[in-house]
């Protein structure tokens, strides 16, 4: 993952974001990453922050609206994670989605904005954004 956003040109950076996980500067082409996130937190934030980036989120501040926000969440939920491996980790641990999130390497968080339901479309990782 982060292999592709650098080959779109964007830069990642880890460091002290105050009370954020994450964030995306739009006008700096940069995802910053808290140092304080580890795991699953990091993937999924990751793939969260690259939503915004997606969807050209450009809030100099960073904050978004919580439709924005959750669109980002869904975008990086379809990046992450298929209809198949949710069915496996489902298989294998249980219904719970905290044990499924865990089985996945994801947050839960995550999880709750992937709908098995969700019309299709091009997978995310393939489908380049316009600006």
């Amino acid at each position: 993952m982060v292999d592709y956003a650098e080959g779109e040109g964007l830069l990642i950076a880890s460091r002290s974001i105050g009370r954020h996980h994450g964030r995306y500067l739009h006008n700096k082409n940069l995802i910053l990453l808290s140092n304080r996130i580890t795991g699953p937190q990091t993937i999924s934030i990751l793939a969260h922050e690259l939503g915004h980036w997606h969807y050209s989120d450009a809030d100099p501040e960073g904050i978004h609206t919580r439709d924005v926000e959750e669109r980002a969440w869904r975008w990086a939920a379809r990046l992450l994670v298929g209809p198949g491996q949710y069915a496996a980790a489902e298989h294998a641990v249980g219904p719970h989605l905290g044990a499924i999130a865990r089985e996945l390497g994801v947050t839960r968080q995550l999880l709750e904005a992937w709908s098995p339901h969700a019309a299709p479309h091009a997978a995310p990782h393939t489908t380049r954004r316009t600006a």
